[in-house]
């Protein structure tokens, strides 16, 4: 599924919205984002994120169309998938920890190798991926008790990172 994102500026007086997003059928028209509207997506984004990786569609709010489109940016994505490849390199080269982050669990993460590298391998592929595959691969990445951190996770971390892998390549 394809999902292409279209963030309409009114410049017309008479046709401008008087709320920050008015919906005319099925096409969302919003205004450019102002600092404060980015400042409440980044405060949101795991909350945006989870709803995301759910499934609700990016035009579904102008909240979630600016923490969609901040997702699918090359320039995210890449370093997504640097973050998930630093992560295995850690787990197969066991280094002195830091201090500054929390170590990711080195026997799931060893157990995972195969879907984690296909999952940066595939952030990192240039082209269209789907949103919710983005929104999963950061949700797997940011919980600190998810799978990839906490022994005691319920989830599978196989199973979690092929799924966000598989996401990504639905047609868009």
């Amino acid at each position: 599924m394809t999902c292409v994102i279209y963030l309409v500026v009114m410049s017309f007086a008479d046709a401008a919205p008087q709320r920050p997003e008015q919906t005319y059928g099925r096409l969302l028209v919003a205004r450019t984002p102002r600092m404060i509207d980015r400042l409440r997506v980044w405060i949101q984004a795991p909350h945006l994120d989870a709803q995301l990786a759910e499934g609700t569609s990016p035009e579904s709010s102008s909240a979630l169309a600016v923490r969609a489109r901040r997702l699918l940016a090359r320039q995210h994505r890449d370093s997504l998938a640097r973050s998930y490849r630093r992560i295995v390199r850690d787990a197969l080269e066991p280094r002195a920890g830091s201090l500054r982050r929390i170590a990711p669990h080195r026997r799931r993460v060893r157990a995972a190798i195969t879907e984690l590298v296909r999952l940066a391998d595939t952030l990192a592929q240039p082209g269209p991926v789907s949103v919710r595959g983005v929104a999963q691969a950061q949700l797997l990445l940011a919980d600190g008790a998810g799978p990839l951190y906490a022994a005691g996770a319920d989830s599978d971390l196989c199973a979690q990172a092929s799924r966000a892998a598989d996401e990504l390549r639905r047609r868009v």
